[in-house]
């Protein structure tokens, strides 16, 4: 597809993510983005935005040279910055995002499946590591093989507010997964009534370990710093779900000040404190928590503060 070059301003429509994202990395490029780590104890990975960008430009750019604009995708990446890199991509190029598990990691192939159909998905992107396991039902893109040169290669389309930034799909547990359309301008306006919410007249910093397929995961954990930009620290569902305390321990070394969960997640830190010293926790910074996705069990929250 012929594409005009677009300035930086044109690129830039007020009300998408991808302005978002450029702005911050133009204006503020060495604040810390995102950072993550598969476990405890392992080496962390950190973006600023001034990285960020360039990770996704690289991808963007094997998107549109797929000639994918315009076109819908699967997600297929586990928990971590690559997944981050995919979906602001995928922005970037003008391409619909569709997050979905990947197989072996919550996920059924006969749901992926019925996804891609329904979606009429072109391909999917994940990590070399879920390529080299894959059943070979689609055609894949590992986006952490591609060259980060390939971000000089990038020429931004036009991103405009109605154009469509994912197709959410639902859990399928009931009937077959069904899809809802999600706008620049829906993710964009849902965001600021978060930022309303929250209070921004203080500095964030987010902890998140949601899967970023689901909407808590996705808006709470990533869009939502990107756009009000402030600093996240992320993990694993995996990783919380084997050691909930882990959680509260990452509020303690990043100093978080905002952290979503379901429910369940207060109950399990309860259970997994119990008979057990915390005095190690420091949850003095963690101003603004944020319970839902599921039933709010008024029981689960006073056990968990008085805990």
């Amino acid at each position: 597809m012929d594409r005009t070059v677009l300035s930086f301003d044109e690129m830039l429509a007020p009300g998408t993510l991808a302005a978002r994202l450029a702005t911050n990395a133009y204006r503020w490029p060495d604040d810390l983005a995102y950072t993550f780590a598969p476990n405890a104890a392992a080496d962390r990975r950190s973006l600023t935005y001034a990285e960020l960008d360039q990770h996704v430009r690289a991808v963007a750019a094997a998107l549109l040279d797929r000639g994918l604009e315009g076109e819908r995708v699967l997600l297929l990446h586990p928990a971590g910055l690559d997944y981050v890199i995919a979906f602001f991509a995928c922005c970037y190029a003008r391409v619909t995002a569709v997050p979905a598990h990947p197989v072996g990691q919550g996920a059924r192939l006969s749901r992926l499946e019925h996804i891609a159909s329904n979606a009429d998905v072109r391909l999917a992107l994940t990590v070399s590591s879920a390529v080299e396991r894959s059943e070979g039902a689609f055609e894949y893109i590992a986006s952490d093989a591609i060259e980060l040169a390939m971000a000089a290669d990038f020429v931004p389309p036009k991103v405009t507010p109605d154009d469509v930034a994912l197709l959410q799909y639902t859990s399928g547990s009931t009937s077959s997964p069904r899809g809802v359309v999600i706008t620049h301008d829906n993710l964009m306006h849902n965001a600021a009534a978060i930022a309303r919410i929250v209070g921004t007249d203080r500095p964030v910093r987010g902890v998140s370990w949601l899967p970023p397929q689901h909407d808590m995961g996705l808006l709470g954990g990533i869009l939502q710093p990107a756009v009000a930009r402030f600093p996240v620290s992320l993990f694993s569902p995996m990783g919380f779900l084997k050691r909930p305390l882990r959680w509260l321990e990452e509020i303690t070394r990043f100093g978080g000040t905002l952290s979503p969960a379901p429910n369940f997640a207060y109950e399990r830190c309860v259970r997994a404190a119990l008979g057990q010293d915390i005095d190690h926790l420091d949850l003095s910074t963690w101003s603004v928590a944020i319970t839902g996705a599921e039933p709010v069990r008024a029981s689960t929250v006073s056990r968990f503060c008085e805990r």
